[in-house]
């Protein structure tokens, strides 16, 4: 199964620039992973 980017998730601050902790860095990275399967797993029933 090929690997291709279908999707972004991006995070911005407006008021002022701030150091991300690694435990936010961790669970944003879970929470992007959590997209990118539900994706997949759409993208695999439009196929089927």
């Amino acid at each position: 199964m090929g690997r291709a980017v279908v999707g972004g998730l991006v995070f911005g601050t407006v008021d002022a620039e701030r150091a991300a902790s690694n435990e936010l860095i961790q669970q944003s990275r879970l929470v992007g992973e959590v997209f990118a399967h539900a994706l997949s797993r759409k993208q695999g029933e439009l196929e089927a």
